[in-house]
């Protein structure tokens, strides 16, 4: 056996898989496709309730409260 087989083995050199250019830009392209829809499926904005600045000013004062203890 040579011993230039022990040091650098010949299957070392195969790899399994070595994607070119077009097919790593058909991957990207086949997720920006997919990407908006979903978004649209999982759009579900609800309408932000209004608060006061009173109610505001106490929840904080109760949030600053909550982290001293």
């Amino acid at each position: 056996m040579d011993i230039r087989n022990l040091l650098d083995y010949p299957e070392e050199q195969i790899t399994s898989y070595t994607p070119d250019l077009d097919s790593i830009i058909e991957d990207h392209l086949e997720e920006a496709r997919l990407a908006p829809m979903l978004h649209e499926e999982e759009d579900d904005n609800k309408e932000v309730p209004t608060m006061s600045v009173a109610n505001a000013s106490e929840m904080l004062d109760k949030l600053v409260i909550f982290f001293m203890q």
